[in-house]
């Protein structure tokens, strides 16, 4: 269990440092498909991917993907992938991949693969993989 909180804790503080980065590269370069939302506010919106957050969450899509954070959380979704946190949690999802975390859950999705957490657990899928919890 340890493991797995550690492993879904990395992934998401690279997941947000690239997307971060990938943000301000963007903006930079004046272009990109990037959309980051923070405290409620779209700071960034360019290309097909689509972000939102509320007062209290940040959220951050890249390339073709959507990212939706509310009730203190945060959603990193990257290459055509789709990440949704609520209440407490965290997601991320790369490489087409989808990753579903709420109730103080954290998600992790990886290479075509589903995450899902629910109700204080924590899940990482990689690989084509298909994992939930509880």
């Amino acid at each position: 269990m340890r493991r797995m909180i550690l492993l879904v804790t990395v992934a998401a503080m690279m997941a947000a440092m690239m997307a971060l980065s990938g943000a301000a590269l963007a903006q930079a370069r004046g272009g990109g498909d990037v959309c980051v939302s923070q405290g409620g506010q779209t700071i960034y919106d360019m290309g097909a991917s689509s972000c939102f957050s509320n007062p209290t969450s940040q959220a951050v899509a890249i390339n073709h993907s959507f990212a939706l954070a509310v009730r203190d959380s945060q959603a990193v979704a990257i290459n055509r992938s789709t990440a949704l946190a609520e209440r407490d949690s965290q997601a991320v999802a790369i490489n087409r991949s989808v990753a579903d975390a709420e109730r103080d859950s954290q998600a992790v999705a990886i290479n075509r693969s589903q995450a899902i957490a629910r109700n204080v657990c924590s899940v990482a899928a990689l690989n084509g993989q298909y994992e939930t919890c509880p």
